[in-house]
């Protein structure tokens, strides 16, 4: 796909003509999966949106890209399905998962790979075509609540601005700078097993053991790591692991290829000058989801950590269900419209992470693991019900009508 209107867009104004000082309707900040969707959505609902993202795009994040058959269900119900195939996105078939000299393969049914780069860049662009003003490179700063807006200070190259908008949303990721500026930071989530630390990489080149179709798992003491290949072919690395084995192991590489190599992978740093990212610990969550005239979406509400794709698929769905609330925001705030929200998120974020969370005791437990490897080993079919429910579409929720 071109990039030609990414490259517009940044040598745009980026008040896109409401330099009249008018608040737009809303402000979104963040263009990953919740924020695009969450801008495409109110945009359909007659709202004057801008989407401001700080990185240039098309850009890498550490993500397991994996799309499960609940994000594409989102996808659908937004009437986007038909971006995954024009995406290139691959099916794939069966997980295959090691750990402690076991592997087992486990079949897989709906679930496709495609890179974040790509995700984001075709969502990005379908929010822009339903009428949302996008723009990139962009930092910015949350300013106080005046009467009828919020505002923000925008930073675009060497130039600043001041925008308003009746409300803003923050989708701009686990440590949101919105919610720490509004007095409301991400905090480690109370109650979660152990808080790993995500790492992932792009190698262009990989072994050909690394196949089409298969996502590559191992598990182990230390965390777990993914390897699948995407739609440009390359492979794309995953992990979750604790600090301390980071430490311990010599750099943040080493880790990740070393748990695949004991699982009988071939080694993965054949390419030279593979950048490896990293993410802060990533069980985390603010004490409320939002302020007034602010609402946070995706992991800027939030975040436990997910399995095989369920990331992208609570992104999604979040943003979905912020939508029609964020577009009753109007001159007059209404509490209840926060109220909502913290009730409707909670509930969602319950229901999504159920699964996640006994996967992630199983995992920080080696007895039950290598227990469950080796039944597995036998009766893989025994692992079907738990992989077609993790990550599967949710009945849509009511949204209710704000407390009033």
């Amino acid at each position: 796909m071109s990039t030609s209107w990414l490259q517009d867009a940044e040598g745009a104004n980026p008040l896109g003509g409401l330099a009249d000082g008018s608040p737009w309707d809303a402000v979104v900040v963040g263009a990953g999966p919740a924020g695009s969707l969450a801008a495409l959505e109110l945009s359909r609902r007659g709202r004057r949106v801008l989407l401001l993202e700080r990185e240039v795009f098309p850009r890498w994040k550490v993500c397991g890209a994996t799309l499960s058959p609940g994000a594409q269900e989102e996808l659908r119900r937004a009437g986007l399905d038909a971006l995954i195939e024009e995406a290139g996105a691959r099916p794939l078939r069966v997980i295959r998962l090691g750990g402690w000299g076991s592997q087992v393969e486990l079949p897989l049914s709906g679930s496709v790979a495609l890179s974040r780069a790509r995700l984001d860049q075709v969502l990005a662009r379908a929010a822009q075509e339903a009428g949302v003003v996008v723009r990139f490179g962009v930092g910015v700063r949350l300013g106080p609540v005046l009467q009828d807006r919020r505002v923000l200070d925008v930073r675009w190259g060497a130039r600043m601005e001041e925008i308003s908008a009746r409300v803003v949303v923050a989708a701009d990721g686990l440590t949101s700078g919105l919610m720490s500026q509004a007095g409301i930071p991400s905090q480690p989530i109370s109650g979660a097993r152990r808080a790993l630390i995500g790492l992932g990489a792009s190698l262009p080149s990989a072994h050909p053991a690394f196949e089409e179709g298969v996502v590559h798992m191992s598990v182990g003491e230390e965390g777990y790591v993914g390897a699948v290949r995407v739609e440009d072919g390359s492979l794309n690395v995953a992990a979750a692991l604790t600090p301390a084995s980071i430490q311990r192991s010599g750099g943040a590489h080493a880790l990740p290829a070393s748990l695949l190599k004991g699982d009988g992978w071939p080694l993965l740093l054949e390419d030279v000058g593979v950048t490896w990212k990293g993410t802060p610990r990533l069980a985390r969550s603010p004490a409320a989801p939002g302020a007034e005239r602010l609402l946070a979406v995706g992991d800027a509400g939030g975040y436990l950590e997910p399995f095989t794709g369920e990331g992208m698929f609570w992104a999604l769905a979040g943003a979905r269900l912020l939508a029609p609330l964020a577009a009753g925001v109007s001159q007059t705030w209404d509490p209840g419209i926060l109220e909502t929200w913290t009730r409707l998120h909670r509930r969602q974020t319950r229901r999504a992470q159920r699964h996640c969370r006994t996967i992630s005791w199983a995992l920080a437990r080696p007895a039950v693991t290598r227990g469950v490897l080796r039944i597995l080993s036998h009766a893989p079919e025994l692992a079907g019900p738990v992989i077609r429910r993790v990550g599967a579409p949710l009945a849509p929720p009511t949204v209710e009508a704000p407390c009033s």
